[in-house]
């Protein structure tokens, strides 16, 4: 087992490489789309650039192809954030519930919510895409 683990360690950090410097043409596209970003880190993954920061209480993860153009973008945040289009539907199918967190994953072709709901006693893990179709991932009960 422990064999295993420090395999999978070791391709993890092999393609992954903390502190990367970017292209120039990385750097422009960066500074012209997030000109108030915080704490920024860059890391190269897989030939592309992955930035690391965050923006009116917004956490980002944004990464890059070599030419600058944004290939995918992840962004942390709480449900006053979601569209009112979302946060409506989560309203009504999930009543009672209050959003804990969000997860919003986006690429040239797809835009999904990953959203934590809670309550008193659960947690709710729901997916949605853009257009509010969405269902229950799991159901776990808080300890």
């Amino acid at each position: 087992m422990k064999k295993i683990i420090i395999a999978a360690a070791a391709i993890l950090f092999t393609s992954v490489s903390f502190a990367a410097e970017p292209t120039q043409k990385v750097l422009d596209a960066f500074k012209k789309t997030f000109e108030q970003a915080k704490d920024v880190t860059w890391q190269d993954v897989d030939n592309k650039y992955e930035a690391n920061f965050s923006q009116n209480n917004i956490t980002f993860r944004i990464m890059y192809d070599q030419e600058g153009n944004v290939v995918k973008s992840i962004r942390y945040y709480y449900g006053p954030t979601l569209p009112i289009f979302i946060q409506a539907k989560l309203a009504k199918k999930y009543d009672g519930k209050t959003v804990f967190g969000v997860t919003e994953i986006s690429t040239d072709s797809e835009l999904t919510y990953y959203i934590i709901l809670e309550d008193k006693s659960t947690w709710t893990h729901v997916q949605s895409d853009a257009f509010g179709n969405m269902y229950t991932e799991k159901k776990l009960k808080k300890a």
